[in-house]
């Protein structure tokens, strides 16, 4: 929504039943080749102008973006 990813719905409270609700984002698809750059906290992130083609990523405990490798 507003140029980013967003929900908007309504689920009436009958057909939720009871217990516990999670809700999960699954990828569409697994990103296996391209490059990772990891995010520091605190530093420069020096690939900000190429943002809108990365994806965010986690490889271990560390967060990141994995950009496509280009053709």
């Amino acid at each position: 929504m507003d140029g980013g990813f967003g929900l908007d719905t309504k689920v009436p409270a009958k057909h939720l039943g009871e217990g516990e609700w999670k809700f999960f984002l699954l990828p569409k698809h697994e990103i296996t080749q391209g490059m990772f750059v990891p995010i520091i906290p605190e530093e420069p992130f020096a690939y900000i102008e190429r943002l809108k083609e990365g994806f965010l990523a986690r490889k271990g405990e560390q967060t990141g973006v994995v950009f496509p490798e280009q053709s």
